[in-house]
């Protein structure tokens, strides 16, 4: 390869004596090498004498017939002299071309930013075009009595190297973003001849960059590429990834190769030299990512291209992809080992080829080696063309063109090198938490959050500022974790994965002027706070000496932990004052309510409530309290206890219940008790009361004591129902079968006791005695016993029926109580019954020990008996009448029983 250098390369203050002696050089070269020019006669000859060449008198810049010539509003000031240039497929075109001119005082305005297009004649009679916007403009001095010119011609693509900037594009495909930025800047002569699909980016950022090197950049990773098509007023930009896009110029659709030497090829356009490599390149490329959606994903991807030659294939191996579709990772795969690949084989020629630049097809045709006769795509080019200039020009003296290029098996698919750099950002940055209006937090599910980036000029501070960027937290487990989600409003601590724009994360958060820290600094800088946007916060002191820990809510509910030294405690409150302190220096836990004017304290096994108008407990469904020891409750005024259904209160040894007033069971409660029970009254008065029944059941036996010393006794078994008076103290322990035969005895002995002391009374009182006893006056019947008379008429029959009944009971009585000293313990009798009465199946027995007893039936008949042995019995209607001291005496209306003698008044008995 050979490139032609022209003065157009030398700088611009180079003298004008040497650059015309370098031009002079460079063509003496251009003619060794083969360049094509049509040269006169005389102009030869006038060299080799170095005679200069006659002065040519022309009008302005008026000039016959030439190859090369300036196009458009500066064609009829300026003549082209030289035009040199490269063009590349994925890079814009640079064309430098030397002007002469008669205005050396030509205003640069009126050329700098103006299109400019060079017309190249052809052999076939079309041309080449060579359009481009004057990018830079120089004036060099003179040469000969023209003032000499520079102009750089670039592409409009050119324009955006002028331009950078800081932005987001969010949902979009590469090649929509490279034609918004194409459109922004007013260009629309670009065409779409992508064969592919590209998929879109969530988000991409251009960071600092220019507009060119932004779309190069997107461009390059996608594999796409771009070339351009000139024509006489304009140049068009075609972006291509396939074979389709590319076509052979008209008329250069096959090239021939003529060696150096060949006269035959200085007539025609040809290629003179050709130099075919190949060189070994990674057959294999390996992508991976992740994508924390798919977190278990294996998302590696391979692209392999196999070559015919006997080196190993090598892999080569990135990270990240930039993908989260593994099939998007695969086409990126292949697209980077044909990136690779791309340089495998390439050609590089040169000729006097007119018709041939970057993107443009060709066959070449005669090339020794028959392999090489095939179908090539022009990678890059660079031409060089010398007009012949005014002061030497004959008629009849040409153009010389020469290029050079470089070239690849069109079957192959082409890929740019990524040259352009990607932008890194350079540390963490801080960015605002933006979200939708009215929200205070704007999240997924994810728990991510949009920003708006302190450069970003064309967000609008909404959830459209950003994509979702994920969120540091301190933990972050399965359902488990710590969650502190970034306000709106609030700044934030921004880093990026590798430092890619494109893959931001937040990793901190950071106060200023607007959101200021929740505590006065430096004050306060011995505590560390997390408090919410709702007032929810907790404290740590760490200050020596002062060390707590505080939870507060905002509706007043508040913990503190306080470690300083002798004030060692725990309280926990509300905002109504309600407070439980655990005081670990006093050893006691209180519960305080100031609205209710009651608390509990509990220090030392002791326990208390006081001030409090009454104590309610609710339950729903099910609740236990479990005592270890001891539990004391004590109510000043009132308990109320209520039951949807049922209660169970379970005693393991003993309880007891102290109750100040009364208790009382409603609605004919049933009140059960077991083997071994106990109850002791403790006030001066208790009351059982119900409004219809009171049941007492036991199985064995049911006792009832009343007086201080238990002198009254009620005792209920299945055998019989007994009741007892002792006037000195008695109980249960005192009262024994034993006992009961003493009583039974006694009855019987009264019976006896009875008749005879009645006998002796009517003996010595004879007909007196009935008087005292009718009006009262008779002494107190000593203590009574009676038996029931059952309807069998009244008088004395019924008398003596039930005198004859008791006796018969007493022998019965005897032989159960035997029985009854084999069932029950032995309890030795302190004392009998003053009086007893004992109702089982055998009748009704009552005694008595001393003083008088009265016995009633109803209201008016009675029995009276005293202790001196008198005894009285009265008829409801005085009709019967019975006065005993000593002898028994009965009268009635109609029958006296006086002395053992029964007087009738229709007969008597002796």
């Amino acid at each position: 390869m050979w490139r032609l250098v022209t003065a157009a390369h030398l700088p611009p203050a180079l003298p004008l004596a040497l650059a015309a002696q370098y031009r002079q050089r460079a063509a003496a070269l251009a003619r060794v090498m083969g360049t094509s020019r049509l040269a006169g006669t005389g102009a030869r000859a006038r060299r080799a004498s170095r005679q200069p060449a006659p002065r040519r008198a022309d009008a302005g810049m008026s000039t016959p017939a030439r190859d090369v010539t300036l196009a458009g509003a500066l064609g009829d000031r300026l003549i082209v002299r030289r035009l040199s240039g490269t063009e590349q497929l994925g890079r814009p075109f640079e064309y430098t071309v030397e002007l002469l001119g008669t205005d050396e005082a030509l205003a640069f305005p009126d050329v700098l930013g103006q299109p400019l297009t060079v017309r190249m004649s052809l052999p076939d009679g079309g041309a080449r075009f060579f359009n481009g916007f004057v990018t830079r403009f120089a004036q060099l001095g003179r040469s000969g009595r023209h003032a000499l010119f520079q102009a750089h011609l670039r592409p409009w693509l050119w324009y955006l190297s002028r331009c950078s900037d800081c932005r987001i594009f969010q949902e979009r495909s590469v090649p929509e973003i490279v034609q918004a930025v194409f459109r922004e800047h007013g260009f629309s002569d670009f065409e779409d001849s992508l064969s592919g699909s590209y998929d879109s980016r969530e988000y991409c950022v251009q960071y600092r960059e220019s507009d060119l090197q932004f779309v190069s950049r997107l461009l390059e990773e996608e594999g796409i590429y771009f070339f351009f098509r000139h024509e006489e007023d304009r140049h068009t930009l075609v972006m291509a990834d396939d074979y389709a896009a590319h076509a052979a110029p008209e008329g250069y659709e096959e090239v021939p190769y003529y060696p150096p030497g060949n006269e035959a090829g200085r007539e025609r356009d040809h290629i003179s030299d050709w130099l075919l490599t190949q060189e070994i390149q990674p057959e294999l490329y390996a992508l991976r990512d992740f994508d924390f959606e798919k977190p278990r994903a294996n998302l590696e991807a391979k692209g392999a291209i196999e070559r015919q030659h006997s080196a190993e294939s090598y892999e080569v191996y990135d990270y990240p992809g930039g993908y989260r579709e593994k099939s998007a990772g695969e086409r990126y795969a292949r697209v980077r080992v044909e990136e690779q690949q791309a340089r495998f084989e390439r050609v590089r020629g040169t000729g006097n080829v007119r018709g041939l630049g970057a993107g443009a097809l060709f066959r070449l045709r005669g090339y020794p080696r028959d392999d090489q006769n095939r179908e090539y795509l022009v990678t890059g080019a660079s031409f060089e063309i010398d007009a012949n200039p005014l002061e030497t020009r004959e008629v009849g003296e040409g153009t010389a063109f020469s290029c050079a290029f470089t070239a690849m098996d069109s079957q192959e698919p082409f890929r740019p090198v990524r040259s352009t750099p990607r932008p890194v950002v350079q540390g963490p940055q801080t960015a605002v938490v933006v979200g939708q209006s009215g929200q205070d937090i704007w999240t997924d599910k994810y728990g991510r959050v949009k920003v708006q980036f302190h450069w970003d000029r064309e967000g609008s501070s909404d959830e459209n500022s950003s994509c979702w960027v994920r969120v540091s937290q301190n933990w972050a487990g399965r359902n488990w974790g710590g969650m502190f989600l970034p306000h709106i409003g609030h700044e934030v601590l921004v880093s990026f994965l590798e430092g890619d724009p494109d893959r931001p994360i937040i990793t901190g958060r950071v106060y200023n002027a607007d959101n200021m820290p929740p505590e006065d600094l430096p004050s306060h800088k011995t505590k560390s706070i997390i408090r919410d946007y709702g007032d929810n916060e907790m404290v740590w002191e760490g200050k020596e000496g002062e060390q707590f820990i505080r939870i507060n809510q905002k509706c007043g509910n508040q913990l503190i932990m306080n470690g300083k030294p002798g004030e060692e405690s725990v309280s926990l409150s509300d905002k109504f004052g309600n407070l439980l302190l655990m005081d670990a220096v006093g050893r006691m836990i209180a519960l305080r309510s100031p609205s209710k004017s009651s608390g509990l304290v509990l220090g030392k096994s002791k326990h208390e409530f006081t001030e409090s108008d009454s104590f309610s407990v609710t339950g729903g469904m099910t609740g236990d309290v479990f005592m270890g020891s001891t539990s004391t409750a004590l109510i000043g005024s009132k308990l109320i206890t209520t039951l949807g259904h049922s209660m169970s209160v379970s005693v393991g040894s003993a309880s007891s219940l102290s109750f100040g007033h009364t208790l009382e069971y409603a609605n004919a409660t049933k009140v059960t008790l077991g083997k071994s029970s106990s109850y002791s009254k403790t006030s001066k008065n208790n009351t059982l009361a119900a409004e219809n029944d009171v049941t007492l059941d036991a199985s064995d036996t049911v006792w009832i004591l009343g007086g201080s010393n238990d002198q009254s006794i009620v005792k209920a078994d299945r055998d019989e129902l007994m009741l007892s008076y002792y006037s000195g103290s008695a109980g249960r322990d005192s009262v024994s079968t034993p006992g009961w035969r003493s009583l039974t005895g006694s009855s019987l002995g009264l019976a006896a006791h009875l008749v005879a002391q009645g006998r002796q009374y009517m003996l010595d009182h004879g007909d007196d005695a009935v008087d005292p006893i009718k009006k009262g006056e008779a002494p107190s019947p000593w203590a009574g016993t009676c038996a029931m008379v059952e309807a069998g008429g009244s008088g004395l029959a019924g008398l003596v029926g039930g005198f004859a009944a008791w006796a018969l009971g007493a022998h019965e009585a005897r032989a159960k109580d035997k029985a009854a000293e084999q069932n029950h313990d032995a309890i030795s009798m302190h004392r009998s019954p003053e009086a007893n009465m004992r109702l089982s199946k055998q009748g009704v027995k009552i005694t008595a020990n001393n003083g008088k007893s009265r016995i009633s039936i109803d209201d008016k008949d009675h029995l009276e008996v005293n202790a001196k042995g008198k005894v009285d019995i009265y008829s409801q209607d005085q009709d019967i009448l019975l006065a005993a001291r000593g002898e028994v005496v009965f009268q009635t209306e109609t029958t006296t029983w006086k002395k053992g003698v029964i007087r009738h008044k229709n007969f008597q008995v002796d």
